[in-house]
């Protein structure tokens, strides 16, 4: 006897992985960043962690619609990678300066930014903000690129396709119908011998 909330006899297994694997993928984070730090509160001789700024990581997932991955850390050191990246007459001296951000725990390294600034400028300026002094805030965002959402799309619509052309694979198997065995040998019968 059948009831409304009865399970299939068996199941598409290719379409059920297939969309456990877009879900997968866009639960994890994208290259879509966003970080602010509030200065140093209290009195240096406080608790260690109230000495550094806190931070804020958010990291948007590759599925838009979904909330973001938040982490908080506190800002203890900054790393910094840079090279020049033009030097032309008109336009002047730009570098290219790769930013990581060393705290209590973990780490984030921020996208590349051009500037004609130093790297000794921007670490002094950081060192500052560490310190307390300058800056109550400090932000960073990354936006979201258009192709990131174009692979999504990409990738979702493949393991569509996927899960719609092996939708008969399913588990378990079903046996044939002896119904329709018996309906193809009666189309054609044998003929008899007088």
């Amino acid at each position: 006897m059948k009831t409304l909330f009865s399970l299939p006899r068996s199941v598409p297994i290719v379409a059920i992985g297939c969309a456990l694997i877009f879900l997968a993928y866009g639960l994890g984070g994208g290259p879509g960043l966003a970080v602010v730090c509030d200065g140093p509160q209290g009195d240096p001789v406080d608790t260690i962690p109230e000495q550094f700024p806190h931070c804020r990581v958010s990291q948007w997932r590759r599925l838009g619609g979904l909330p973001a991955l938040t982490r908080d850390f506190y800002l203890e050191d900054v790393e910094i990678v840079s090279h020049l990246c033009d030097n032309t007459p008109r336009g002047g001296v730009r570098f290219c300066h790769r930013l990581t951000l060393l705290g209590d725990p973990g780490s984030v390294t921020l996208a590349e930014i051009r500037t004609p600034l130093t790297a000794q400028s921007l670490v002094d300026g950081l060192q500052n903000f560490i310190a307390g002094e300058g800056s109550d805030r400090l932000a960073w965002t990354t936006p979201r690129p258009w192709r990131g959402h174009l692979t999504t799309a990409i990738i979702g619509l493949l393991l569509a396709i996927t899960a719609w052309g092996w939708w008969e694979v399913r588990w378990p198997a079903e046996p044939p119908s002896p119904l329709a065995v018996d309906g193809e040998a009666e189309l054609d019968p044998p003929s008899k011998r007088s």
